[in-house]
């Protein structure tokens, strides 16, 4: 079972004091992992070509901001 990291953090904007949850990251994953975390899963695909899917979507999706789409 997955947990969250997180801490307590002091909120300076309130009287009397009040904290909220700040989360923490375990670590960062880049396209190799997140490729190869797919590929775990589906073990008939393979990772090169998760890889370049990954990427074209992340292309997709920032020339559609880009040009104003939300």
């Amino acid at each position: 079972m997955s947990t969250v990291l997180w801490r307590p953090e002091v909120n300076a904007l309130t009287t009397p004091q009040s904290y909220t949850a700040r989360c923490m990251p375990r670590g960062v994953v880049d396209y190799d992992g997140l490729a190869a975390e797919i590929a775990r899963d589906n073990p008939i695909w393979d990772v090169g070509l998760i890889k370049s899917i990954i990427i074209a979507r992340d292309n997709a999706v920032k020339w559609l901001l880009i040009n104003g789409y939300k």
